[in-house]
């Protein structure tokens, strides 16, 4: 437990008390962003789970660190949250500069995590189309042996 942090058990307790949805997900979209880089395996992946539940739309509000935590989630073994994540932010935040990195974090859950190699090669066909001068999406088709 770090200084600072809020436990668990805390956060479990907090969320009784808070009877407006969209104010607890809020909190808890900040309280994830946080726990990306300090939580123990399993919190944030429970804190997400939380939110998402609360709110479609977890975590859209912060997109700068949707990424992030989508990448932690896919290391926490969740990568279907991490996928939820990731096709929110992709039809939310099209104008975001983590867009085709989103993307292609996406083809690559998609590709080894969740058994669904074509759903990653038609989604980097997409990206190949939306950012047609950049070489990741057809590098990582060959990659991950798509082709």
């Amino acid at each position: 437990h770090q200084a600072g942090r809020v436990p668990v058990h805390g956060v479990a307790a907090l969320m009784r008390q808070l009877s407006q949805p969209e104010h607890l997900a809020r909190e808890l979209s900040l309280l994830a962003v946080d726990w990306a880089s300090t939580s123990r395996p399993g919190e944030l992946p429970w804190l997400v789970e939380q939110g998402m539940a609360l709110q479609p739309q977890f975590l859209m509000g912060l997109p700068d660190r949707v990424l992030v935590v989508a990448k932690k989630l896919t290391l926490a073994e969740r990568s279907d949250l991490a996928l939820r994540l990731l096709l929110a932010f992709l039809k939310q935040h099209r104008t975001h500069p983590e867009h085709l990195a989103a993307g292609l974090q996406l083809a690559r859950v998609l590709a080894t995590h969740a058994n669904n190699p074509d759903g990653a090669r038609k989604l980097l066909a997409q990206m190949a189309q939306l950012y047609p001068a950049d070489p990741q999406p057809g590098l990582l088709i060959k990659q991950l042996g798509l082709q």
